[in-house]
């Protein structure tokens, strides 16, 4: 095997994210933490590699692949508030990261939202909607929680209007943000409100979706060039 090919050997691609996964998930669904810990301590430097060469002009999305990945570990333990309020900091940096990667553009064209700024609104109700719900119940973390959600949102905004000059992956990023919000919203109810059923699996379900396809709409575009 010449240089060329062992390299290609090492490097990981989409399928081995994927498979890793997927293991990931029925560790979960079977109660194995040892191998749910490892896999998920591991998914994210995997998603990194993978998307390396297509990331080297976009550093803010590499550093939204690192913040989710310090943040993963970190929720490892985040029944203990000192590691939650840890994972959520790096997951807030994530998120801000990821927003301002989508707003980036070499393009003249208007933003969707800035075509269509009423576009805005059900993501708002939604929020607001998530945020009243989970309110009664934040206590000490109101303002912690409080500045997630309008983080998050930024980022769901920023996808939409990304759609407006950039339409190659577009509306696979658009899905896997929303995505990131539901897993974070299942995280939130879980914690905060009403223990879910097999919580950690669809919570990790939904946030696989997301990342992957945030990766995967880039490598879109990146494939598709004008």
């Amino acid at each position: 095997m010449n240089t060329a090919s062992l390299r290609k050997f090492l490097i990981p691609t989409d399928k081995d994210f994927l498979l890793l996964a997927l293991l990931h998930l029925f560790a979960l669904w079977l109660g194995k933490e040892g191998v749910a810990m490892v896999t998920k301590s591991v998914l994210l430097p995997i998603l990194l590699i993978w998307t390396w060469p297509i990331t080297a002009k976009l550093p803010w999305l590499r550093l939204g692949i690192f913040a989710s990945w310090v943040g993963d570990v970190l929720l490892i333990k985040g029944e203990e508030e000192l590691f939650f309020m840890l994972g959520l900091g790096a997951f807030l940096i994530a998120q801000i990261a990821y927003g301002y990667t989508f707003l980036k553009s070499d393009s003249n064209e208007k933003g969707l939202i800035r075509q269509k700024p009423w576009l805005a609104l059900p993501v708002v109700a939604l929020a607001v909607a998530i945020y009243v719900y989970l309110y009664p119940t934040l206590g000490e973390m109101l303002i912690p929680v409080s500045i997630y959600v309008c983080a998050i949102s930024f980022m769901v905004l920023s996808a939409i209007n990304r759609r407006g000059f950039e339409r190659k992956g577009s509306t696979v990023l658009i899905i896997a943000v929303f995505s990131f919000m539901l897993s974070d919203t299942l995280l939130a109810v879980n914690k905060f409100v009403i223990e879910i059923p097999r919580a950690s699996v669809w919570i990790m379900l939904t946030y696989i979706m997301a990342q992957y396809g945030i990766a995967q709409s880039y490598w879109l575009a990146a494939k598709n060039p004008d």
